[in-house]
């Protein structure tokens, strides 16, 4: 059975870009793949200190957090699936504490060679440009990870649950999962 984790930031319990998630966690489990989620935004998880004592002493991060889980379900995993809104042109910090730990991979002479990603987003701008600085973070880091991306959706003018519902957005999500592990 192949292995996603999902990892969600949107500081709304019910955001939309929760949403997305919800849709591709639908179609991924109905394709009997397992998906592993976490949300970023209530892991307890400080940031990179950039100690260098990364997958020292039998754990990913020298931090006590929950990092440590999530860098075993990460390495587990055949794929890696982001899903939050843009934050000031940007990742939420929430999510960029996920990404700035994934330098203990580095450190550790680690990658995500052969897993596959992708990056789901919204945000409430219309002018889609506003997502490029999380897109161009998400894809340098992935690059840099060795990962091969196999999509990102970028939602523009995302301002209501309605808005996504009518965007196309919870279709794309469903079948991103169903293009996740294509032949």
């Amino acid at each position: 059975m192949k292995k996603i984790v999902l990892i969600t930031g949107s500081p709304r319990k019910d955001g939309n870009s929760k949403i997305m998630a919800d849709s591709f966690d639908r179609a991924a489990r109905a394709r009997e793949i397992e998906v592993k989620r976490y949300d970023a935004v209530r892991l307890d998880m400080s940031g990179c200190y950039a100690c260098d004592d990364c997958f020292k002493n039998g754990k990913a991060c020298a931090v006590e957090d929950q990092f440590n889980a999530l860098a075993n379900d990460i390495m587990d995993a055949d794929g890696l699936v982001f899903a939050a809104p843009v934050y000031w042109y940007s990742a939420p910090s929430q999510i960029k504490a996920v990404m700035d730990h994934f330098r203990a991979f580095k450190v550790a002479g680690k990658n995500f060679t052969g897993k596959k990603c992708a990056l789901m987003t919204c945000c409430s701008d219309d002018d889609e440009n506003a997502m490029r600085g999380f897109e161009y973070s998400f894809r340098k880091s992935m690059e840099y990870m060795n990962a091969n991306i196999v999509d990102e959706i970028m939602i523009p003018g995302i301002k209501t649950a309605e808005d996504i519902e009518k965007s196309g957005a919870m279709e794309q999500a469903a079948a991103l999962a169903e293009k996740f592990f294509a032949a």
